[in-house]
């Protein structure tokens, strides 16, 4: 019989070492990270979901679902919220120190 994992972390590593889940996780992540942030301004502007919504002419749905990394916003979206909440938009890739197979 296979030991279960003690915890989280260690389960969630287990799963990592699939490739289809790293790359799906690996998407999710970086979603996320745009909801969090997008979270994050809107709360230091003191503004609502509702609120965010309304200035962007979207539903507060879209913004949860922005917010939680349910949705995978265009480079247009990013932009129409970067221009609404008055935010400057970057998109960069950073390197992590790892290294990536080089395509053959």
């Amino acid at each position: 019989m296979a030991k279960k994992p003690s915890n989280w972390k260690q389960w969630r590593n287990k799963q990592l070492k699939d490739p289809e889940i790293r790359k799906a996780y690996e998407d999710a992540k970086i979603e996320m990270d745009i909801g969090v942030a997008l979270a994050e301004i809107r709360k230091k502007k003191k503004l609502t979901q509702t609120q965010v919504a309304a200035i962007l002419g979207t539903s507060d749905a879209q913004i949860i679902r922005l917010e939680k990394g349910m949705a995978n916003p265009t480079l247009r979206t990013l932009r129409k919220i970067a221009d609404a909440l008055g935010l400057k938009l970057e998109i960069r890739l950073v390197p992590e120190g790892r290294l990536l197979k080089k395509a053959s």
